[in-house]
């Protein structure tokens, strides 16, 4: 009986269901483009180590266009139809947070490369249990710049960016590290605000001031 059943599951092995929501839009760093080659090359490997006997791996793919709506939209059709065991993406932070906040109750795992923002680690165990960024985030930043600031014993920085700066990485990128360095790095934060681009020389002086010399951070 044992033989029969291990038979049968040879002949008909069992299908993983990957549902990848990544943009389709080339320039996006984690785009379909970008990523379809890599796990195409990932699934072959596992077929040929044989890691996973008697499974059969299908990836599928949809357009997040980095959107929130948009990627959740396409969770919800995966789930609906039926055609998903885990999700890859999205990478893009805004696309990624309400599908993250989701999955828990679908009891489905996510992994993803994207997802930087601080708040992804500071609400993993409330919110985001089933969701494993497995790449650079900005909690690993915030660490970095503390054991330079320590290295070098300076206790003042200022960080100016531009909250839409960095798009082509994800929707709002500088505002989201800034975000993170704000809130991640103790201390009392000071808040000023460029509306025009000349204010940024004429104001600089009277905002940053010659005390912060050589200690500020460009993002």
């Amino acid at each position: 009986m044992l033989a029969s059943v291990r038979g049968d599951i040879a002949e008909n092995p069992q299908v993983i269901k990957i549902a990848t929501i990544i943009p389709r839009d080339k320039s996006r760093l984690f785009s379909i483009e970008r990523v379809r080659p890599a796990l195409e090359i990932a699934n072959e490997k596992v077929r040929s180590m044989g890691l996973l006997p008697h499974h059969n791996i299908t990836v599928n793919f949809a357009d997040s266009k980095c959107s929130i709506e948009i990627g959740m939209k396409e969770a919800i059709q995966f789930y609906v139809d039926r055609e998903v065991h885990l999700f890859l993406g999205p990478c893009c932070d805004y696309a990624a947070a309400p599908i993250g906040r989701q999955i828990k109750y679908w009891d489905l795992p996510m992994i993803t490369p994207g997802a930087m923002a601080r708040d992804f680690a500071e609400m993993k165990a409330s919110m985001f249990r089933l969701m494993t960024r497995v790449g650079p985030s900005v909690n690993s930043l915030v660490l970095v710049l503390m054991a330079v600031l320590y290295e070098y014993q300076w206790s003042k920085m200022k960080v100016i960016y531009n909250p839409i700066g960095q798009n082509y990485v994800t929707i709002r990128y500088c505002h989201i590290v800034a975000d993170g360095l704000h809130y991640g790095i103790p201390g009392k934060p000071q808040y000023a605000k460029f509306e025009k681009e000349e204010e940024i020389l004429t104001r600089m002086e009277t905002e940053i001031g010659r005390e912060n010399g050589g200690e500020f951070l460009n993002v």
